[in-house]
């Protein structure tokens, strides 16, 4: 029988709060929060409870010399704003702004239960509409009801509670195992990479860039541990350009929001900095305005550089940036780094001086023997940095699993 369907068929109670639970007697750390340690150490290793919504209320650690007392397989509740629950199955503190509350009669036996009381108390607060002018001190919040799963004789079903706790558990974390699986996937497929293992050739292309701006020597060193180049890589070699050397800025037709129509075949572009300046997208609108591909979109707001993969049309204060080479596109992160290290020049002058100050910018880059731009060497150091990245994801990844493995 599934979950949905035990969860029909059972008999369910509501509870008035303060009838269940009661308000625990827990001394306050005897320091202020702000000088306590912000990280776990030898001395500092009770994790302390504060008003915060975030970490589920854990900001800071502290010696068993300043904590008065702890608890453990409680609740606590957060006291300011709009209020939250969290059941705790380990020792803590508790500082300013939240009270602990436990069962009058059973105390809570394992997480299954802590979990689904946290649960049931959160969505009778979240209704109550606590704030900041009403706070959810106890008196409160324990004339709240829940509603619980009873047995025959009409008392909370803990079994039931265990039962379908630990269902859901399971299926959360098979769907977290599975989204995690296609977040790599997906990163995999955008890069064309067939897998994340840095290869002999990608190592020599890190080491070439140690000492270099954005790369450390301990950072190339760590990722590349127990690696001996054959022979020692040559030095890479760098020569100044003028930014016009290699690109062109156009104004572009501008379109205020309410010329966008139903459809994604284009990117609607404006000068926001979140979703890299895509807000919206749209079908076509006209031939006139639309921007290829393979292009560079400048906001002139805070002059942030974004490579557009798609066509695209624009808002207001865009401009345009064309490359002179397609070879620019093939590594084309590498390129919007560069020009956005230019981005502060361009916020130093008006918007009419933007295009020339623009062009004139002079950036570093790395070239071959004859003196040319070495758009090899620019691809392999991006596919290496993106493999860089992709595996150290996969690894935080795996600890997420393994902390899902221990708790189902």
């Amino acid at each position: 029988m599934t979950s949905q369907n035990r969860t029909l068929e059972q008999r369910w109670q509501r509870f008035r709060i303060g009838d269940i639970f009661e308000k625990c007697s827990m001394n306050r750390i005897k320091k202020p929060v702000s000088q306590l340690s912000k990280h776990r150490t030898v001395n500092n290793d009770t994790p302390v409870l504060t008003a915060s919504t975030k970490n589920r209320g854990f900001a800071c650690y502290a010696s068993r010399v300043d904590t008065n007392s702890t608890s453990r397989n409680v609740i606590s509740i957060v006291e300011k704003g709009t209020g939250k629950a969290y059941y705790h199955s380990a020792d803590f503190a508790i500082a300013s702004g939240v009270y602990v509350i436990q069962p009058k009669c059973k105390a809570i036996q394992c997480d299954e239960v802590g979990l689904f009381f946290e649960t049931c108390i959160n969505k009778a607060i979240k209704y109550a509409c606590f704030s900041w002018f009403i706070p959810a001190r106890f008196p409160d919040v324990s004339d709240l009801y829940i509603t619980l799963p009873v047995n025959k004789n009409g008392e909370i079903y803990y079994e039931y509670m265990i039962s379908l706790m630990h269902d859901v558990i399971v299926q959360r974390s098979v769907d977290i195992e599975h989204k995690f699986n296609d977040i790599i996937n997906m990163y995999l497929k955008e890069t064309v990479l067939k897998n994340f293992e840095l290869t002999e050739e990608d190592k020599e292309v890190l080491i070439k860039f140690i000492g270099n701006d954005g790369v450390t020597k301990q950072d190339v060193l760590k990722l590349i541990s127990g690696f001996t180049p054959e022979k020692k890589p040559e030095l890479i070699k760098y020569k100044i350009f003028k930014v016009k050397d290699f690109f062109e800025i156009q104004k572009t037709k501008s379109y205020d929001s309410y010329y966008l129509n139903n459809g994604n075949q284009y990117d609607y572009v404006t000068r926001s900095v979140s979703n890299r300046g895509v807000i919206s997208h749209t079908n076509k609108i006209d031939a006139e305005g639309i921007n290829p591909s393979g292009t560079f979109s400048l906001e002139l707001m805070n002059c942030t550089f974004f490579y557009r993969e798609n066509e695209w049309y624009a808002g207001q204060f865009v401009r345009v940036v064309k490359p002179k080479n397609k070879k620019i596109c093939e590594c084309w992160q590498f390129w919007e780094t560069l020009l956005n290290s230019i981005s502060s020049n361009l916020k130093s002058v008006l918007v009419r001086d933007i295009d020339e100050t623009f062009l004139n910018s002079e950036i570093l880059l790395p070239v071959t023997p004859s003196g040319e731009p070495d758009y090899d060497l620019m691809t392999k150091f991006i596919t290496a940095i993106e493999k860089i990245v992709i595996k150290d994801m996969a690894k935080k990844i795996e600890q997420e699993q393994q902390c899902l493995r221990q708790i189902t």
